[in-house]
Formats: structure tokens, C-alpha cells, sequence
């Protein structure tokens, strides 16, 4: 995608899953995972004349909690697949894994977050600052306005995820998953043995 292309899909509901979690091969599949922040919304956001500024995102969102994606595709070509056929497949969610909710999250200062990513107790990844786009709240505020111009809206209890801190790594059956970012509650997931 060209930088600063939105594109969306949203989270099955059978698969967003509190930590810590256990999954099935079927959910894992290609075994891939990425550590995120994702928002929870209290209410629906209300927009300006204009759209949505930050300020309404803000005041919409409930909390932020330590999130792990697992990667997975639909398709045998997996990540190199056209733009419709990525948002078919869901963007590669196969699951989403959540901590517990954070509600003093406007005091985090995502830009040097620092996020750990841990497989079986050794450490995967280490960052600081690893967002690609710290503005994690101008890429909701974004996000919102993509979907008012399709004339869907955020609701309450909804989750948004922003993007990986850790990039994508890959773990297997029977492996233990935890992600850690300072300020929230760690998030952890373990791929069923095969």
C-alpha cells in the first residue's frame, strides 16, 4: 500500500479473546504474531461538521489494553495478495488477544513506548518507539472518518487495533506468547500442541 493508504477490516467476534488464551491450530494457522495497542469505545464518537477531530476520538474512547495479533491468511499466496483480496481475508487476522483494559491511558506517551515480545520465556523482540506511526490517536481520528465517509460508525464496546510495535514474528504449536508494554497489563496466548 502507499504510505498513508487506510485500509480496514474488521475482528471476528468469535476471535477477539481475553488473556491469557489458548488457541487451536485452526485459529493460529500460519502462526504469525504482532504486538499491538488496541482502543476500546464507550460510546460513538460524534463528529464536527467537518468529521471527526482528535478530540471527539478521545473523548470517545473507554481504554487502551496490550494487544497480540496472530498473522494467519486465508490464502495460499498469503501476504502477496491484491488490496481486495487483502480486505477479504480480513488484513491476515486470525485472532485477536487482549489485556486488560488501561484507563489512564492518556498519560502514555506512545511515541517511546517501549514493547517487549516473549516466545517460551525468551525475548523476541525489544522496542522502543517501534510504531511506525506513533500517532496512535491521529490514526483512529483517521480510521473514524474513513469509516463515516462508508457510512459506518464506531460503537460502544468496539476494539480497534493501531499497528504492530514489534513487527511480525512467527511461533509454533505448542509454543507460549506474551507481550509487554510498559504501563499495561502483560498479554499472553499459548498455540495448542499439535
Amino acid at each position: 500500500m502507499p504510505d498513508g493508504d487506510l485500509i480496514s477490516a474488521p475482528i471476528v467476534t468469535s476471535r477477539l479473546l481475553h488473556s491469557p488464551a489458548r488457541i487451536s491450530q485452526t485459529t493460529y494457522g500460519l502462526g504469525g504474531v504482532e504486538c499491538e495497542i488496541a482502543f476500546r469505545f464507550a460510546k460513538e464518537p460524534v463528529p464536527d461538521k467537518g468529521g471527526f477531530a482528535r478530540a471527539q476520538i478521545i473523548e470517545a474512547i473507554d481504554g487502551a489494553c496490550a494487544a497480540i495479533e496472530i498473522v494467519d491468511s486465508r490464502w495460499t499466496t498469503a501476504f502477496s495478495t491484491p488490496r481486495n483480496a487483502m480486505i477479504a481475508d480480513l488484513l491476515s487476522n486470525g485472532a485477536l488477544v487482549v489485556g486488560a483494559v488501561n484507563k489512564n491511558w492518556r498519560d502514555v506517551a506512545f511515541n517511546n513506548l517501549r514493547a517487549h515480545l516473549g516466545i517460551n520465556g525468551t525475548t523476541v523482540c525489544q522496542s522502543t518507539g517501534g510504531h511506525p506511526n506513533s500517532d496512535l490517536i491521529g490514526l483512529l481520528t483517521m480510521f473514524a472518518n474513513d469509516l463515516r465517509e462508508r457510512g459506518l460508525v464506531l460503537r460502544p464496546g468496539e476494539i480497534v487495533t493501531t499497528g504492530s510495535y514489534t513487527g511480525f514474528h512467527t511461533a509454533r504449536s505448542g509454543d507460549e506468547i506474551a507481550a509487554e508494554f510498559d504501563g499495561f497489563s502483560p498479554v499472553s496466548v499459548a498455540f495448542q500442541q499439535l
